[in-house]
């Protein structure tokens, strides 16, 4: 299994730093990162239809930009079309961009 960069690392502890500074700490998401890797839970994650609720309590703290989402796609070269596809739809769904 392909492993994910420094960078992308680096990304994905603020984001669970961030969000334990503010109360929230994404247990389901760490979990799946140990039994996964980071690619793997992040690519999950992004591909299952719901929007999950770390993606809900990040928005809600305002911490859209740090959310699983967020970083495919900024870290765009590590998934491939259909994680950056489906990060997309999560974010504008969260915007109300998405039609119906």
């Amino acid at each position: 299994m392909k492993e994910a960069s420094p960078e992308l690392e680096a990304f994905v502890d603020e984001l669970i730093r961030l969000g334990s500074e503010r109360d929230y700490r994404p247990t389901i998401f760490i979990g799946m990162r140990d039994r996964h890797g980071t690619l793997g839970a992040m690519k999950r994650l992004v591909r299952s239809g719901d929007i999950q609720s770390g993606f809900q309590r990040l928005s809600e703290l305002g911490l859209q930009e740090h959310t699983v989402e967020a970083g495919i796609l900024k870290f765009r070269s590590e998934f491939d079309k259909a994680d950056i596809e489906c990060a997309e739809w999560r974010l504008k769904q969260a915007r109300g961009e998405a039609s119906a």
